[in-house]
């Protein structure tokens, strides 16, 4: 990720932090166009500085300094505020951050603790933050406040402490580790001191060889002149093996002077700094085999939205352990982003729920993976030109015509219901419905085989279609017998009988009998032509079939070559089978 674009991310999550996620909207959806200028682009204003006292003294102890601010925003309304005062060498930071529930016009107080022994001189004062509820930031600089009319200087009398504290010993235990057969512990040792306001923490670090992989920590304890303790770093099986190297990247005090030693100075010093691992290698980290995300559209004029992002991931040795991913803005002023971790897994599919607020940027979002990682440290990310060279989609329109979203349907009974039917309303009933397919052979060619055709009434889309969402579609076997077998899954949309879009998801494992456990599948369309639905007479429709699973070669890709056939589930709360139409 680019680093502009990292910090933009963790500084827009800190901001709108705490804001609710309400429910998209009424699940009938006609398809209205919105006022895009509705959408909030700008940050909140500050309209108001000040802070008390305009002078401290902490020769005997700390001292609190308060400021006042006043704030006001155009419509998500402002969130929070952070303010900071730098000594004057800039070496030492005193900051904090208030945050409030969105409001258009807030006013509040920001108090910053001074410890004793901090830098003494003229300290000025910047408002590094403004936030609202749609993650629009704005800073001001000193010079800026200044050149407002707002105070920015405070004066700090002070027994000086500019001196970071001073490690007097170090060592490690073991020397030489092994995680070929589980992870391992290495315990740093270490003694420290402080001339003034006293040690209050020290973090340490283990470089692989290639440094791509670490492993730190770091351990927080009270003021203290000397301090001795210990702090332990935790070798999960897979890791690189070689020789790792120790450095010390933080002697941090209590008024915020840090000190780092490198390899080198440790070394220099007389200290230990390598670490032998052996270990069976993971090098490699996960891969991202299947994404989609649904809704593909949604308006947040009215309220918040969410958007469910649907991985599955791979790992060749230490197992995948997280994902996450972001949307950016058409400005890239605005990110929406989440990421979730689950327990090692050799392969695992899940999904993330990204939240969007009310008033945010229209257009087109961008979806980028920006992390997936594995138990052993590896992290592999994807640009969006990456996911859309793989085919997976990538744009989310914010704030525009709203799609309609066409759920199956069927009447006559739960199996096999003779009715197959497309609406705009989400099932309501507990128990999915489901429609077979006849046995399917790779035999004689491997010929589709229909599963079914869901046909809508024709009033019920009206305009031009430019792109269809993934069909969430949930599978299991008809016959138990058949467990291993894998398919292919094809979907087909018409109009008026007449086929203009088609995709297919190839080699779908995992499927089993039981209704419960039935296996969700998203089957993509390739682009097509734009169609015009006349609102009147033109029918959509979607066709459903199924064959043995392939490679992609027209070989089969591993399991039965035979099946009784395949069963789709839909039409129930818990099975909502279906697919959107964008405008």
């Amino acid at each position: 990720m680019r680093p502009r674009a990292q910090l933009l991310s963790v500084l827009t999550m800190v901001l709108v932090a705490g804001c609710s996620s309400e429910p998209a909207g009424p699940e009938r959806n006609p398809g209205p166009v919105f006022d895009l200028e509705d959408e909030d682009q700008t940050a909140p204003v500050l309209t108001a500085l000040s802070f008390s006292p305009a002078a401290i003294n902490t020769t005997a102890g700390s001292a609190t300094v308060t400021v006042s601010y006043s704030v006001s925003d155009d419509l998500s309304g402002a969130t929070s505020v952070c303010a900071r005062f730098d000594s004057p060498s800039g070496a030492q930071v005193r900051s904090s951050c208030a945050s409030f529930p969105a409001v258009v016009s807030h006013s509040g107080t920001i108090d910053l603790e001074f410890p004793p022994f901090g830098e003494a001189g003229t300290y000025t004062l910047e408002v590094y933050g403004v936030g609202d509820a749609v993650g629009n930031v704005r800073g001001y600089s000193t010079a800026e406040l200044a050149a407002a009319g707002y105070p920015t200087e405070l004066t700090v009398t002070s027994v000086q402490d500019n001196t970071a504290p001073v490690l007097s010993a170090l060592g490690f235990s073991p020397a030489a580790i092994n995680t070929t057969a589980g992870s391992a512990t290495v315990t740093v040792s270490y003694s420290l001191t402080d001339d003034l306001s006293g040690a209050t923490s020290i973090c340490g670090r283990f470089d692989s060889p290639s440094g791509t992989q670490v492993r730190s920590s770091c351990v927080a304890f009270p003021a203290a002149t000397s301090h001795s303790g210990s702090f332990d770093l935790e070798f999960p099986p897979f890791g690189e093996a070689g020789t790792y190297t120790l450095e010390i990247y933080g002697l941090g005090d209590a008024v915020g002077n840090v000190r780092g030693y490198s390899t080198a100075a440790l070394a220099a010093a007389g200290f230990p700094t390598e670490l032998t691992v052996t270990s069976v290698q993971d090098l490699t980290a996960p891969v991202l085999t299947a994404l989609g995300f649904s809704p593909t559209a949604i308006n947040t004029t009215a309220g918040s939205a969410t958007v469910t992002v649907s991985y599955a991931v791979t790992d060749d040795l230490s197992g995948a352990t997280s994902i996450c991913a972001r949307f950016d803005s058409p400005s890239g002023a605005q990110v929406r982003s989440s990421c979730v971790a689950f327990p090692a897994a050799a392969g695992h599919s899940g999904s993330i729920d990204i939240d969007f607020p009310q008033f945010g940027e229209g257009g087109t979002w961008l979806l980028e993976i920006y992390g997936v990682g594995d138990a052993a440290g590896n992290v592999r990310g994807y640009t969006t030109a990456e996911l859309a060279a793989a085919g997976y989609p990538t744009e989310l329109q914010v704030n525009q015509s709203e799609p309609v979203m066409l759920f199956l349907h069927g009447s006559g009974g739960p199996a096999n219901p003779p009715t197959l039917f497309l609406d705009d309303l989400a099932p309501a009933g507990a128990t999915p419905k489901y429609k077979d397919s006849p046995a399917v052979n790779f035999a004689g060619g491997n010929p589709w085989k229909d599963i079914g055709t869901w046909s809508a009434a024709p009033a019920l889309l009206g305009g031009t279609v430019t792109s269809l969402s993934d069909v969430r579609l949930w599978v299991g076997l008809k016959n138990s017998d058949d467990i291993g077998t894998r398919f292919d899954v094809r979907v087909e949309a018409r109009m008026n009988g007449t086929l203009f879009a088609a995709g297919e998801t190839l080699c779908v494992q995992n499927v089993v009998r039981n209704a419960n456990q039935a296996t969700e599948v998203l089957v993509g369309f390739a682009p097509f032509p734009a169609q015009s639905f006349n609102g009147t007479s033109d029918a959509v429709s979607l066709r459903i079939l199924t064959r043995v699973g392939t490679n992609g070669s027209g070989g089969m890709c591993g399991g039965h070559s035979n099946a009784a056939g395949l069963r789709a589930y839909f039409d129930a709360t818990t099975r909502p089978a279906g697919f959107e139409a964008i405008y």
